[in-house]
Parts: structure tokens; sequence; C-alpha cells
């Protein structure tokens, strides 16, 4: 109800809390201590108060142990189980118990690098119109320009990894805007669009996030590696941004078409990629 975001709203600003970190827990015990550290060090360097929110999602290895290892030495991180229920799901909940200002997100095996939350928070501080900021992943190969994200341009392009981008929690609680948890891939270009339906998103050009170990894009392993159910969930938000009237029915089949062709190209390079894998053996 109203009420309520009124209520959650008035929390938000008398709280002191300025950016809140929601990293998602599944059988990471290789790489969430590099992922943590380089959240941690990137925030304190920069002076921000700020709350890192764990949420382990049913982990079976040794993941918990150092979250919690993490938590009892510094009061600012928190830890939070589930059952295993999706990355998705784990967001969700991460940023239901959040209470800074912005929201920050990451992956467990990613981490962070300088600089990420200092020209983020600087460019959602000198413009209050804009509410959620995002950057390059991975590899600084095509970064790009400055870029008000549009509907067209993202069904097109997909500016969007949530490891990249912060994001005013204000919008998100006016909005009511959720990651889909029933769409299990392509659920980060998805959430986008719910998004910006509520608030205005801008893509920085800049590298703001990277894998701890070095992996193929796509086509290698974890849920990218299933690129047609990728693909699938990517042609569900094309169709999704015409449901709700953001694109019409010309753009939306040149949208599928060059998506279906995307697809086509990352299974020629994921086959090319085992091929050449069993030769090496």
């Amino acid at each position: 109800s109203k009420n309520d975001y009124k209520k959650i709203l008035e929390g938000i600003m008398n709280n002191k809390i300025e950016v809140s970190v929601v990293i998602p827990v599944y059988n990471a015990e290789k790489t969430i201590c590099e992922c943590v550290d380089s959240v941690v060090d990137e925030i304190v360097t920069n002076g921000l108060s700020y709350e890192v929110i764990l949420v382990d999602d049913g982990s079976k290895d040794n993941s918990l142990a150092l979250c919690k290892q993490y938590s009892e030495s510094n009061p600012c991180i928190k830890v939070i189980t589930q059952k295993n229920s999706g990355p998705s799901v784990a967001r969700n909940t991460g940023i239901k118990n959040a209470c800074g200002e912005f929201i920050a997100l990451n992956d467990a095996d990613d981490k962070w690098l300088p600089g990420k939350m200092k020209i983020q928070i600087e460019e959602l501080r000198k413009n209050p119109e804009v509410d959620l900021v995002c950057a390059k992943y991975g590899s600084s190969r095509r970064v790009g320009k400055r870029t008000e994200i549009t509907y067209k341009k993202e069904i097109f392009h997909n500016f969007f990894s949530p490891q990249t981008s912060a994001f005013r929690l204000s919008a998100l609680v006016c909005g009511d805007v959720k990651f889909c948890e029933n769409q299990k891939y392509s659920e980060d270009m998805r959430f986008l669009l719910d998004f910006m339906q509520h608030g205005k998103c801008v893509y920085l050009p800049f590298l703001a996030t990277v894998p701890v170990f070095s992996k193929c894009v796509f086509g290698e392993a974890g849920l990218s590696s299933h690129i047609w159910k990728m693909e699938v969930g990517e042609l569900k938000n094309i169709l999704f941004a015409k449901k709700i009237r953001e694109i019409n029915i010309f753009v939306m089949l040149i949208a599928m078409f060059w998506s279906l062709l995307k697809f086509f190209r990352r299974a020629a390079i994921s086959g090319f990629i085992k091929i050449r894998k069993i030769f090496r053996r």
C-alpha cells in the first residue's frame, strides 16, 4: 500500500547507511573471499557507510561457514540463509532486508574493480533524475559511450549486468520492482525492463566488474552454459516489452530475429570451444 511505501521511504531517509550490497552465494567457497574483499575495499576506500548482505542460497560446500566468518569479524556484513531457490529469489531476499540509500549487486564469483562505486555514486548524486546506473562487465573491449537506456536499446544490446549496477532503493520500493522469480534465464534483462517503467537508467562506459577466475562469458559454465535456455529467456523479454507497449510489433520482430542471429553465433563459438578442448586432451 501507499502507506507502507511511505514508511519504507522514511526509513531510508532516516538511515545513515549509504550503500547496501547484496550478494547471492551458492557453492562459492573458492571465490567468495575475493568477491567480498573487493566490495569492502572499494566501499571503505571511498568513505561510504555500508552493509554487505550475503544470502546463502542453500550452499552444499563451505560457503556458509566463510560467510559467517566475515560477519563475525565485520559488523557491517550480514548473513541470511535460505533453501536453494536461485539467484533471483536470493537477490530479492537481500534487497528486502536492505536499508541503504543505494543498492549495489555482485555475484559470489565476481569482483569489483577499483573506482566502481566512486564513479556510480557520483553519477547518482550529481543526477537525481537517474535511478539506476550500470557499466561494462568482464572485458574492457567495446566499452562504448555513456547511454541513457531505452527499451529499444536494451532489447537489442542488453546493457545490464547485475554485478555492475547501483540503483536507488527508493525507486525500487516505489515501483515494487523485483527480480522475476519464475524466470531462471535472462532474468537480469527482465529486471531492467521492469525497473525502466519507474526510473531512468544509464549505462556508464567503464569496466566495473570482472570474474574472480577467468571464464568464457557464455557457453562454458553456470547458467550461461545453457545458451538455448538463455535465448528463450531473452525472447520472452522481447515479448514482455511488446506486451507492456514499450515497443511495437515491427521492432519486436526485428529484435527477435537479431537475437536469434546472436544465438547461432554463440552456439557456433561454444561448439568450437568444446571441439578444441577435445583435441587438446
